[in-house]
């Protein structure tokens, strides 16, 4: 088949693409994210842009300006730069599977110019990819006096053009998250089973620890929350006690309180949750950029378990959404807060084991890569509560192929 163009002149992040991270590669913190200055990096292209005679002159001070204040900090190796590509052609840069092309001031400016170039970008990506198949994992940038983006879609089997945009922070930020997308995990489906799934180190020990905690509580309102919980959901399902037999298989619990194991599953599930709302909030809201929930909530942590419970209450009760992102009841606090009545350092250590797996993940990915975060809450839900135990409740889910045809 012969691949499409599509074009679009809104600045959107959608189809940027988030590079896949290497296993053993060193995870970004915080700090090297807070010592990116994008205002600086602005400035820089534009001054260049404006002073540069010719297309080497450019290229050589670009390189220069990108490889001082984002990759040096983010700690990539470096590019290669001047590369052969298999059918002769040379790309201005090469680091890893992101392709950038230089263009001398003024050539984007013009429609056949920025033609060309996009043009010029494909083919490179094409050659490098070497199978169709292997197109969707290139992300080509090209940067002159502006900025424009190329990358394959692989669920519509396009190619998809963003821009050309003029110099700006939000546009920089783009470049910033597609080179941190080398070392970062994808935030999809696939990734944070790995780490959260059932079988995980994390969720066992996370709900292990709500069980306990849930199973011994003395406070009246873990129980009426409980209770409540347990009266909604049964009025919802008809569930038996029976139709959870089985559960604590799944996870490494010492009682056989199936109900109560279930609040705890569906606890955990709605925490991980809104903190990967609140990273993405934290990204996006408010002009934040750069910031990161997680990295706060590893700051809480070592400060002492007053200062993390206050971070992950104002969480519970939607304060941090309103904040940053001007929603209200956005969260609300509910049945599955419970575990701040019965918060402690063990809870705080568990949770804060949460936030510091997440830390290994690219917040972007929703708006990077829509395609690898579609139907992420149903599948990680589908993971956590075993088919069984699900069909016994009556939980049986519209194939997907169903509802796109709906």
């Amino acid at each position: 088949m012969t691949p499409k163009y599509f074009y679009t002149q809104y600045p959107t992040l959608q189809y940027i693409q988030k590079m896949y991270c290497i296993a053993d590669t060193k995870v970004i913190t915080i700090s090297n994210m807070s010592d990116i200055n994008l205002d600086k990096i602005v400035s820089d292209l534009r001054r260049l842009a404006r002073n540069s005679t010719n297309e080497e002159e450019f290229k050589i001070g670009a390189t220069n300006i990108i490889h001082e204040n984002i990759v040096s900090i983010l700690d990539l190796s470096m590019g290669r730069f001047e590369y052969s590509l298999v059918s002769g052609a040379r790309a201005d840069a090469l680091y890893r599977h992101v392709l950038i092309e230089y263009k001398a001031p003024g050539v984007l400016s013009t429609a056949s110019g920025f033609e060309k170039a996009k043009e010029q970008i494909i083919n490179y990506i094409i050659t490098e990819a070497g199978a169709e198949e292997r197109f969707g994992y290139f992300f080509g940038i090209i940067i002159g006096d502006m900025i424009g983006f190329v990358k394959f879609n692989r669920i519509t089997e396009e190619w998809v053009v963003r821009g050309p945009y003029e110099i700006n922070k939000g546009v920089v930020l783009k470049i910033v998250e597609a080179l941190r997308g080398l070392r970062r995990k994808k935030l999809s489906a696939e990734e944070l089973l790995r780490d959260f799934g059932p079988k995980s180190e994390v969720a066992s020990a996370v709900i292990a620890k709500l069980y306990q905690k849930l199973h011994s509580t003395k406070s009246p309102k873990t129980t009426l929350l409980f209770e409540n919980w347990v009266r909604i959901f049964s009025q919802i399902t008809g569930y038996k006690e029976e139709d959870l037999q089985g559960l604590d298989e799944f996870y490494d619990t010492k009682g056989k309180d199936y109900t109560k194991l279930l609040f705890c599953i569906h606890t955990y599930y709605a925490l991980l949750m809104k903190i990967i709302a609140a990273e993405l909030a934290y990204l996006y809201g408010a002009g934040r950029y750069l910031k990161s929930y997680v990295a706060e909530l590893e700051d809480k942590y070592m400060k002492g378990t007053e200062e993390f419970k206050t971070s992950i209450k104002d969480l519970e009760e939607g304060g941090l959404f309103k904040k940053l992102l001007k929603i209200r009841n956005f969260i609300e606090g509910g049945y599955f807060s419970w575990y701040l009545e019965e918060f402690d350092k063990e809870l705080m250590d568990a949770i804060a084991e949460i936030a510091r797996r997440l830390s290994d993940y690219e917040p972007a990915t929703p708006v990077l890569e829509p395609e690898e975060t579609k139907d992420l809450l149903k599948i990680i839900y589908q993971e956590l509560v075993p088919r069984p135990i699900r069909h016994n409740l009556g939980e049986y889910y519209t194939p997907d192929w169903l509802a796109q045809l709906l």
